[in-house]
Order: C-alpha cells, then structure tokens, then sequence
C-alpha cells in the first residue's frame, strides 16, 4: 500500500496479479475471512497489489478487465480503500468484487476532492491474471500537449504544454 503506483492518467493501468505477488502485511487488518462484514475486504487476500489515485470529484469510477487467467473459471478480486497509514482501511467503493471475471466497474461515491485513495487488486483463490485499470471518472490526471506543429527537429524547439487538474501542488520530473 505504501508504495502503490499512482494513477495519474486516463490512458489505462495494466498489471497482473502475477505469483511473485505475495499476500501483504496489510492483510490481516482487511481480510474478512469468514464473512463477517466487520473488515473492509470481501474475500481473503493471496497476491494483491496496490494503485492508488488523488480524487478531483466527489465520485470515482474505473473499468476494469481481468484476462488470461491461469484458471479461466476464477478472476480477480477489487476494492477501493480509505488509509491514512497503509495499516487501517475503510473502504469507500461501492462494492467489493471477491471473484470478478472479464469486464467490470469499481466505483466510489462520497470521497474527498484531493485526498488520495488505494485500489487493491488481488487473484481470486490465488488466480493469475493480467489486468487493465482504466480510470473512467474522479480522477487527478496531468494533460500534456505539444506546439501545433507537433514535428521536432534538431535545433528547432518545441513548446510542451501541461495541464493539470484538481489540487496541486503538482511537480514533474523531466528525463
């Protein structure tokens, strides 16, 4: 959770809840292993990973695909979690998918506009899957455009333009 890759685009997320994932320690404060519905997860964590993103509305929306299974008849697990310190989590989706195949949504309502916020993604029973996370809506993104001439040639220059929306401070890293 702590290091989990910012979204910070509406291009799309693609990723994979490959084997070398392992269950974090986070797990134990999420998993609701017997149902109980007094932990923030749905189902129990095998080989999450995190993304995280910085609201600009009051709702978030994602679409998410789930594809090339190791077994076909599982997917993945999603939900979208409210933490201060990667050690207790609320969540704030709408819905917990515990075993989502194919193509899907993940949605949030109520968050706060430029607070950041954590999508775990996890294999159903361990499944290995690759995924894409597309953000749809409520989502911090930097826009970047070039100079209407968009042709660069040595010596002559090129005027980028960024455009970022939602609350900064926002900082960049040119290489």
């Amino acid at each position: 959770c702590i290091s989990a890759t910012p979204i910070c685009n509406l291009g799309g997320y693609c990723g994979s809840t490959s084997g070398w994932y392992t269950r974090g320690t986070e797990a134990a404060n999420i998993d609701d292993e017997f149902k109980t519905l007094d932990k923030p997860f749905c189902g129990v964590t095998h080989n999450n990973s995190w993304l995280s993103f910085t609201a600009a509305t009051a709702n978030a929306s994602f679409d998410i695909t789930s594809s090339n299974c190791s077994d076909p008849s599982l997917g993945i697990q999603a939900v979208m979690f409210e933490t201060g310190d990667c050690k207790t989590f609320t969540r704030v989706s709408t819905s917990c998918l515990d075993n989502a195949i194919g193509n899907f949504t993940l949605s949030a309502t109520g968050l706060t506009v430029g607070k950041k916020y954590y999508i775990m993604v996890d294999g159903a029973f361990g499944n290995d899957c690759e995924y894409t996370i597309l953000a749809k809506s409520g989502v911090q993104t930097i826009n970047l455009t070039a100079s209407n001439d968009n042709t660069l040639c040595t010596g002559q220059p090129l005027v980028l333009k960024a455009n970022a929306s939602g609350i900064g401070p926002f900082t960049y890293k040119w290489t």
